[in-house]
């Protein structure tokens, strides 16, 4: 076997080796920081800017019912997203009344003239709320 000799320059100082090793830990360390720190940048958004999660609900309640208007036929996907967020205030509340108020009267406010496709387009919100939620519909399957 041949007698392979190390010659100083092949070997890395180690005071680079310490230094490149202690900047690297530190950007990774930052990177890690700022990540971290950037979840909290902004405050936890409902949808359509209600205050609360049950008013949230209350709202997507109302555009449920509203996209229903009340021929919804059992087991539709506009049923089972109001039985949902009906689960979901009750989850929140025993009185219901004030949240599903607060999410008319929102609803309301934002329909305005009574635009079909800003409704069904508050739907569509409403049921990718719903799954994030943990919802799952069984007729979107």
């Amino acid at each position: 076997m041949q007698d392979v000799k190390r010659y100083a320059e092949d070997r890395l100082p180690r005071s680079l080796v310490l230094g490149g090793g202690t900047l690297l830990v530190a950007v990774v360390a930052g990177l890690f920081w700022l990540v971290w720190k950037s979840q909290f940048a902004a405050p936890a958004g409902y949808l359509f800017d209600t205050p609360t999660q049950p008013v949230e609900a209350g709202y997507c309640l109302a555009v449920a019912q509203a996209v229903g208007g009340g021929g919804v036929p059992v087991g539709g996907p506009i049923a089972e997203a109001q039985d949902f967020w009906i689960a979901r205030l009750r989850g929140y509340t025993s009185d219901m009344a004030p949240p599903i108020a607060a999410g008319q009267a929102a609803m309301a406010r934002d329909l305005g003239q009574g635009d079909r496709v800003w409704l069904l387009d508050a739907m569509e919100a409403c049921v990718r709320r719903a799954i994030t939620y943990g919802a799952h519909f069984r007729t979107l399957d």
